[in-house]
Order: structure tokens, then sequence, then C-alpha cells
């Protein structure tokens, strides 16, 4: 049962596999070809992910159950930004053009031949009170009640040119200031305290409604500076990032999805139905990092392996294996993880080859482990020390009790990882 371990053994320290040796082209295109299997394969295990399968949950409905981020993620957040940009939208106000003065002085050009016209009428003797009320009334945009009409039609003349004069004089007071729309209803109520005192409440009642039939805006609304001031206010607001942590509950059992929960969802890859192209690029790219960097580890550091193509093909089907155990557990999120015997790949290896080249598989396990595990750095660490004493610790296979021993250096050291990654 174990000639065939022995042999490769003993072919480790065969002296045509010095450093100094010269390889031949079969012996690189053989390795070339085992180092090009060992990325693809690698680069698949990596990139092959099942797609999750969707959530039962409805926007305004209870979860049923609590979901936790299976990692740390960092996101922008399109509810909250939003929000934000459209909370500072409102903060601006309206950009009303300057006062019109031009319309103004119209304005009271308009109320003076208005006045005008209506003294005619006054002194139209062909025309019965009611006729008279009725001409006065078909002035356009001239709205008074009657009995307004009335007064103004019954006064004499020297009181008629009086509460004319002040009607003008209060009409351009009043049109100095900017108007607009909405201040209509507010420069109305303005206007009896402008009126003269010197006249009895029934006459400045009269001026007061001619006043207010003349009065119009004279500052409009500017819709395209407004919409330039709201657009940079919400320029200035800045893309709002949401944290959540490895962990952290999105939605507990009974909570309300809100759309800000449902981000989150969405975020952390719960609602996706698909993978994209993206979500298997960076596995690949890094797979194939990982296989150059073993490479160039051989390469320089064991030159004499790549002219035995069984012991090279031992070594790559070995980290393979070990990366495939990885991937099946590389959704357990638990302490399940630090079960798994990292550390045995280097002890093979430095059993069956040599300790430096367990040494750099060791490195490229550790990384796996971290990626397919979706750990931290803490579980890199976890396991590269144990790969690391273990290949150290296993130089001379004829001394079995260093089996023994490097499983207790491995243990030890990794029951001091574990209690500081969990």
């Amino acid at each position: 049962v174990f000639r065939p371990a022995l042999t490769i053994i003993m072919i480790a320290g065969n002296p045509s596999l010095r450093p100094d040796a010269l390889l031949t082209r079969l012996q690189i295109i053989r390795a070339l070809l085992i180092g090009v299997a060992f990325g693809v394969v690698l680069a698949f295990l990596f990139a092959f992910q099942s797609v999750p399968e969707p959530l039962r949950l409805d926007l305004g409905q209870a979860s049923s159950k609590t979901i936790l981020a299976p990692d740390r993620s960092i996101f922008q957040s399109d509810i909250q930004t939003r929000d934000a940009r459209a909370k500072a939208e409102a903060n601006v106000p309206d950009v009303y053009d300057p006062l019109n003065a031009s319309l103004a002085r119209a304005q009271v050009g308009w109320a003076s031949r208005v006045m005008n016209y209506v003294d005619l009428i006054r002194h139209d003797a062909a025309q019965s009170p009611d006729r008279k009320l009725e001409a006065v009334q078909a002035i356009p945009g001239v709205t008074l009640i009657p009995q307004t009409i009335k007064s103004t039609l019954t006064l004499d003349d020297n009181t008629y040119h009086r509460l004319v004069a002040e009607t003008l004089y209060v009409l351009e007071l009043t049109m100095r200031d900017p108007i607009r729309p909405s201040d209509l209803p507010a420069e109305s109520a303005k206007i009896p305290a402008r009126i003269s005192v010197a006249l009895s409440a029934d006459q400045a009642e009269v001026v007061s409604q001619w006043c207010q039939a003349f009065i119009v805006p004279n500052s409009f609304l500017n819709p395209a500076q407004t919409e330039e001031k709201r657009a940079q206010a919400r320029a200035q607001v800045e893309p709002i990032y949401r944290t959540i942590e490895k962990g952290q509950a999105i939605v507990r059992e009974g909570e309300v999805v809100t759309p800000l929960t449902w981000e989150a969802l969405q975020a952390a890859g719960f609602l996706r139905t698909q993978l994209s192209t993206v979500d298997y690029l960076g596995p690949v790219l890094l797979a194939i990092l990982l296989a150059v960097l073993l490479t160039i580890y051989i390469i320089h550091l064991r030159r004499e392996l790549i002219a035995q193509w069984r012991l090279l093909l031992l070594v790559a089907v070995l980290t393979l294996a070990f990366v495939a155990c990885l991937k099946a557990i590389g959704g357990e999120t638990s302490w399940a993880r630090y079960l798994f015997p990292v550390a045995a790949a280097a002890m093979l290896l430095a059993v069956l080859v040599d300790s430096l080249t367990a040494l750099g598989v060791s490195f490229i396990l550790a990384l796996a482990f971290g990626f397919l595990t979706h750990g931290s750095l803490e579980s890199v660490l976890y396991a590269l020390a144990g790969g690391i004493i273990a290949a150290l610790s296993l130089e001379r296979i004829e001394r079995l009790p260093a089996f023994l021993w490097s499983g207790l250096y491995v243990g030890a050291a990794n029951s001091l990882n574990v209690r500081d990654a969990l």
C-alpha cells in the first residue's frame, strides 16, 4: 500500500532533479500543461457558484424569518441619497424676477384712464343711474361691488377728483413694492393703512376698493433660475453610503420590510435570481493570480520539480483536492469552518515532496480558505499559521514521532487563532 508513496519520496531525492539540471523541451511542455490545467480547474472552483434561492418577501409585509448579512458590505443607498437631495431641493426658495417697474407705471396709467372714463360716465346726463352702473361694470379688468360704483357715481366733482388723486397715489405707493401673485391678499390688506386719515370712513372705503381693483402682481416666478438653483442644491449632496456589518440582522422575524430594508437585502445579494459576469470575473482573476504565484514560487525555489511531471502533478492534485473540500464548506459562516484540516495538505506535501513546496502551497491554500469561506484576515492567518507550522515541523519521514509533534504544534497554533477569530 505504501510502495507508490515511497516511490514518489525516493524521486524527490533523485540526483537528476538538481536545481542546476537543464530542462528538456518535453519537461517544460508537461509542466506548462499541468500549470494551465491547474489554473483552469482552480478558476472553475472559485467561479462556480450556485444561484441563491430568492427570498419570499414582500415590501410592506412582515418578514417570516431573521436574515443576517453574510459579509460586510458598503453600498450607495439610492433611497437615502434621493431623500437627502429632495430635502435639499425643497429648502431652495422659488426665484422671482425683480420688480417690473414698467408694469407698475402701466398699471397706474391704466387706472388714471379708467377714472377719467368713469368721470365721463358720471357727467352723461343721457344715461340713467342703472345704465351708468352697467357701463362701469363693463370696463375690462375692473371688478367692484355695486355699492362702491354707486357711491363713486354720486360724488360731487371736488370730492371725486380728490378721491381719484388719493387712489392713484396709494396705487403707485403699493406698486413700488414687489408683488408676487401669492402676495395679492396681503397687499390688499395693507391699503387701508396707506389712505389719508383726512378722508371719512366712507370715502376711504371707496379709495380702498378702487385701489384693490387695480393692484396686479409685478414680480413673477422664474422657472429656469429656480430649477437651476435646485439642481445646484441636488448636486451638492454627496451620495450616501450604508454599511452592513457581517452578521448584522438586516431584517428580523416579524419586522415590516421597508424600502431601506429591501435595498439592504438587494445589496447583500439576497434578491438576485441569477449571477452576472462580474460575479465570475473576480474569482477567476484571483484563481489565475494564485496559480501564477505558485508557478513563480516553484520556478524560483523548487525548479527541479518541473523536470518530474508526476511529482508536479501530485502537488497540483493535492492542492486542488483541498481547495475543492474548502469549496464544499464555503457557505459555512460559523465556527465549523475551523474544523477543516487546512494544515493536512501541508503535512502531506512535506512528507511526499518537501517542506519548501509544502510552504508555498500553504500560502495558496490560506488565501483560498479566506476567499471560499468568506472569511476575514483572521481566517487567512488561521489557515496560514497551521500550514507553515505543519510544513516546517515535518522535514524527515523516517522520524515517525514528527507526525505527533507536528500535529500538536498545529493544534496549539490553530487553537490560539480560533480563539482570536471567534
